[in-house]
């Protein structure tokens, strides 16, 4: 009876410690972004964050410096000027309006992961692109490390 005990205590302590063992989580958590939504015309600022942010462009004839740990940049609206400031990392950069100049900083080698262009006469100009460029418009400027197609 004694050893059918300890065989008891032994095997509940196993699994107490196993179960303490999945409770740990040593891999990082996905940061939600906050979101950073410009719906004013001719807005005109430098936007940053203190953390991961989002920003979307819904407006039009706005003229935005963006600073720092930007994850994504939407921009609805025509006739914007943005230029990254010091980000060198962004994972997707959408432009559905018209007309738009998105810029880089001279010293700043920003890569994105995705961009899509479905908007006319736009241009961009960054480090690089990880990924094809998807371009469905007409008459776009995209330029990668000084080579524009």
């Amino acid at each position: 009876m004694k050893l059918l005990s300890q065989t008891l205590s032994v095997l509940l302590m196993a699994l107490f410690i196993q179960g303490c063992q999945l409770g740990q989580d040593d891999e990082e958590e996905d940061v939600e972004a906050d979101i950073f939504t410009v719906a004013v015309d001719y807005y005109d600022d430098t936007i940053t964050n203190d953390s991961l942010y989002e920003v979307k462009v819904q407006s039009n004839f706005t003229d935005i410096i963006l600073k720092d740990d930007i994850s994504e940049i939407t921009i609805y609206g025509s006739d914007n000027q943005i230029e990254i400031d010091s980000d060198t990392a962004i994972d997707k950069i959408s432009i559905t309006g018209s007309r738009n100049i998105f810029t880089v900083k001279i010293d700043v080698d920003l890569t994105v992961t995705q961009l899509t262009i479905v908007g006319d006469n736009n241009s961009v100009t960054l480090f690089d692109v990880t990924s094809p460029v998807t371009d469905s418009g007409t008459d776009n400027l995209v330029c990668e490390n000084n080579i524009c197609s």
